[in-house]
């Protein structure tokens, strides 16, 4: 999304007016974002760590209406701890207008997966099958199906994909990011989740480090899942909740400090999770590719 306001110098007593531009591409349904105004207002101070003073906030909402729906709205996503070939997953489309549905696929950008098209009702309903067809270690794939559709409205239609392979442990979320130019001391939690075959209450964690002497880690109790953890593809089995307390983000070293956990999993005794102001960082490790 981008905000453009017509006016940036603004006399006492007057307006202006800010356009917006959403870009819809890949979304669907109800939206909503945030537009951050930032000014020299004195009176906009604001309790939330996440916006300075001057700042002021407000939501952007609308609705997406799309020739074709998907579902789940995050497209085809494959997640397993298995590393064989044959990992499954599921993306339903459906037909939103009055003519009928002709589902091909037009290319893909993974080498990694075979694709299958199924006709549910003819015309309406297509479910799209993704199979892995070979190994793939721990990490993380994204990648996109496009296809043609016969339709006026949208003769093409991509369907992104993210094949994630996890861990026996993953860490949620893997990379802590804050702004850089945030000057309040911070709190986040962190979840270690098990996903193993083992006895889950069994996994411990059982030693943290630290490179930056500043940031205390705070680990709990191995805990059973909660209700919607076992629901979850595939279900955790057992986590360890962990809270982090760090100095002002202004204050970190520029490489940022990476928090090291060791657990007593074989498949995993050690986990790090990487504390950031880089965006750049952020992303890398956010959108790990498998390892070589």
């Amino acid at each position: 999304m981008a905000a453009q306001p017509v006016r940036l110098v603004i006399p006492s007593g007057e307006s202006t007016e800010i356009h917006v531009q959403y870009d819809t591409h890949g979304k669907q349904g109800d939206q909503e974002a945030k537009v951050i105004i930032s000014s020299n207002d004195p009176r906009r101070l604001y309790h939330d760590t996440r916006y300075k003073e001057g700042e002021a906030v407000f939501k952007v909402k609308g609705f997406v209406k799309r020739a074709i729906t998907r579902t789940p709205l995050g497209g085809l996503v494959i997640k397993s701890t298995d590393t064989k070939p044959g990992q499954a997953g599921t993306v339903r489309l459906e037909n939103q207008m009055s003519e009928p549905l002709k589902l091909k696929l037009k290319s893909s950008s993974l080498r990694e997966m075979d694709v299958e098209i199924k006709e549910i009702t003819p015309g309406l309903v297509y479910d799209v099958v993704g199979r892995t067809n070979r190994e793939i270690k721990p990490g993380t794939i994204r990648g996109e199906l496009v296809f043609t559709t016969r339709l006026t409205r949208e003769p093409e239609f991509t369907v992104h994909v993210r094949i994630k392979i996890m861990w026996n442990v993953e860490s949620s979320p893997p990379v802590l990011f804050f702004r850089k130019d945030n000057d309040k001391p911070m709190q986040r939690a962190v979840k270690l989740q098990y996903y193993g075959s083992e006895s889950p209450l069994s996994f411990q964690v059982t030693g943290t480090e630290c490179t930056c002497k500043d940031i205390s880690v705070q680990v709990g109790k191995t805990l059973p899942p909660l209700p919607w953890m076992k629901k979850m593809t595939p279900p955790i089995r057992a986590y360890v909740d962990v809270k982090v307390s760090l100095p002002p983000p202004s204050q970190l070293p520029p490489e940022g400090a990476v928090i090291t956990f060791t657990t007593n999993d074989p498949q995993r005794p050690k986990i790090e999770v990487l504390v950031t102001t880089d965006k750049a960082a952020f992303e890398a490790k956010m959108y790990s590719p498998p390892a070589k």
